[in-house]
């Protein structure tokens, strides 16, 4: 098992759970033995500005707190908590359809983390 050091510490690499635009998010295991997600963010140029956003977006709700950051070969690595299940899985699981219910809470839940990015100082977009 790969081990990697993020802000002092040393974390535990696993599997990959998944990927996207900006990197590949594997599972890890934090030095307190919480499961977590680590994303490793390829240093290419743009792909900065999760890396410094750090931890300042705890305040902000429905967003993923970055638990801890740190660099490891040529890429930054942001801790988060790791969520039970991806929208994508979840949407993959319902092929690609919600019911209104189901969509309309989620989307409520996106809009107002996109309104309370977008009030800060600077403003942040995603």
């Amino acid at each position: 098992m790969e081990h990697i050091e993020i802000d002092g510490w040393r974390w535990q690499v696993g599997d990959p759970i998944g990927g996207g635009g900006f990197g590949q998010v594997r599972q890890g295991i934090s030095p307190d033995g919480e499961s977590v997600a680590l994303k490793f963010v390829p240093k290419d140029p743009g792909a900065d500005r999760e890396w410094l956003l750090g931890g300042d977006l705890r305040e902000v709700p429905n967003v993923v707190p970055i638990i801890a950051k740190g660099e490891h070969d040529n890429t930054w690595v942001l801790a988060m908590p790791l969520a039970s299940v991806s929208l994508r899985a979840h949407l993959e699981a319902k092929d690609g359809r919600l019911e209104p219910d189901v969509a309309v809470p989620i989307l409520t839940d996106i809009a107002t983390a996109l309104a309370a990015l977008a009030q800060r100082q600077p403003a942040v977009v995603h």
